[in-house]
């Protein structure tokens, strides 16, 4: 199993951050770097050696009225590394930096139609606590910012 490197993400990673996520969202990222500087985010970019393997971003202010604890908001894993186990490990390290902030609960949110993603949380001992909740969220494409509706369930996990 590699050894992955993890560190917060800085705007000097919009080119990394494009890279792993195959679109540029600036928008989405710096809005991010913004919470993460208030401390309300973690936003970390992962990387296998030099090359950079993915993202995740853990958000410790709930900005869901049904978020109850810290929440895994986004794990992205680039698409030609997937299958290699790098999910996993991130959501290991995710999972630790939570505990060691003193939560002993995390949450995350899955979309409705992704049974494989909720397949993978639930390998991971995530339980399905509530139905379906609309998830709403602005993603700027082109200099539009465009209104996004997820159906998904809420999932937490004992630490």
């Amino acid at each position: 199993m590699s050894k992955l490197i993890f560190r917060e993400t800085k705007s000097s990673d919009l080119g990394f951050l494009d890279e792993i996520r195959g679109e540029e969202l600036h928008k989405l990222h710096l809005d991010r770097f913004e919470n993460q500087k208030k401390g309300f985010v973690k936003y970390l970019i992962v990387f296998n050696g030099k090359n950079p393997i993915g993202h995740v971003l853990i958000t410790f202010k709930n900005f869901y009225s049904w978020h109850k604890f810290p929440a895994i908001e986004d794990l992205y894993v680039k698409k030609e590394e997937r299958k290699k186990k790098f999910a996993k490990q991130i959501m290991g390290y995710a999972e630790f930096l939570v505990k060691t902030k003193g939560h002993n609960k995390i949450c995350l949110d899955v979309e409705t139609h992704e049974f494989w993603i909720r397949s993978f949380y639930e390998s991971l001992g995530y339980e399905k606590i509530s139905g379906v909740h609309d998830l709403k969220y602005f993603v700027e494409r082109n200099g539009i910012n465009e209104e996004c509706v997820e159906k998904v369930n809420y999932f937490e996990k004992s630490l």
